[in-house]
């Protein structure tokens, strides 16, 4: 109400100065209040603090996936190789008013049939492998190392990572965006590499392919709208897995939604398989997930940033 009545005192204003003014001001006001908000999802290229610890190192863009080398640069034999943190979001680029992240892909590929620890020795001399961190007021950040010593000596670092964003239909973003559909990111698996953590002696033998359940996992959620006030989370794990149930552990009733519809779960209260197929078209949808969840109380976002809520999923290792 606030907000009308300082709009309807400009306008007021506006129109006793100048001539034709307050039809504009009243267009601009009415459209303000109807914005429709879109889901969509970015590379996040344009955002991008690239640490680039090599020469050939580099990045593209690829259907909405960023796909990301660092090269350890072992080009005389005192080289051990190169870390970093790529940022988004962060050191200035910053997204425009009104959108939001509220989830994120992030996928590391493997050199095909290395099955080492890739924590390197007692000292951490051979270490590689990446890790994604941030979220909630950001910035996102994924921190990467390669070697030119052990097993991983000399391999590149490859990576993808995609943002999933909301944001009033017909924003300018600055990159492509792409609609929110299955995540899919094969276009950026480079030659020699595996989507998977091999776990066999030999290329072939196994790839994650031990079959594990997790139940109970505390899935983090975060304030990512507030008209419905909506808290996000996203369900990831590094090999291949699929969502089986989501409950309900706080003492108010929420009600999960998605592009395909919605659920309410009360206290205590877990998804079916017919619950999940209503929100992701599948009985065990495939990880990654983007959780949405709208509280069915009044809650303060000023005063409750975030909540979880427990998740089951199948997944291999």
């Amino acid at each position: 109400m606030r907000v009308t009545r300082y709009l309807l005192l400009l306008v007021i204003a506006f129109s006793t100065s100048c001539d034709g003014c307050a039809k504009e001001i009243i267009k601009w006001a009415e459209a303000i209040g109807g914005l429709t908000y879109v889901h969509k999802r970015i590379s996040g290229k344009q955002y991008l603090s690239f640490a680039s610890g090599d020469s050939k190192d580099a990045y593209s863009s690829k259907n909405g996936y960023m796909c990301v080398v660092h090269n350890p640069g072992c080009g005389w034999f005192l080289s051990s190789g190169n870390n970093g943190g790529d940022k988004f979001f962060g050191d200035g680029k910053d997204l425009p008013p009104g959108v939001k992240v509220e989830g994120a892909y992030f996928h590391q590929y493997w050199p095909v049939g290395i099955t080492a620890d890739p924590g390197g020795n007692i000292f951490g001399t051979g270490s590689y492998g990446s890790e994604i961190s941030g979220g909630g007021s950001y910035p996102y950040t994924v921190n990467w190392k390669n070697t030119c010593w052990q097993d991983y000596g000399g391999k590149n670092l490859n990576y993808t990572v995609s943002f999933i964003v909301s944001m009033p239909e017909g924003t300018d973003l600055g990159e492509e965006t792409f609609d929110d559909g299955p995540s899919t990111s094969d276009s950026c698996l480079p030659e020699n590499y595996v989507a998977n953590k091999p776990t066999g002696s030999s290329p072939g033998s196994g790839y994650c392919g031990t079959l594990k359940h997790s139940d109970g996992y505390s899935l983090p959620l975060t304030l990512s709208s507030g008209s419905p006030i909506t808290y996000s989370g996203t369900l990831a794990v590094t090999c291949s897995g699929k969502l089986t149930k989501i409950t309900n552990p706080n003492l108010f009733a929420i009600t999960i939604v998605s592009t395909n519809g919605s659920v309410a779960l009360n206290s205590g209260a877990s998804t079916s398989a017919a619950d999940l197929n209503k929100l992701y078209g599948l009985d065990t949808p495939a990880l990654p997930v983007v959780i949405n969840v709208v509280p069915r109380i009044q809650i303060d976002p000023s005063r409750i940033n975030d909540f979880s809520i427990i998740v089951a999923y199948d997944y291999y290792e």
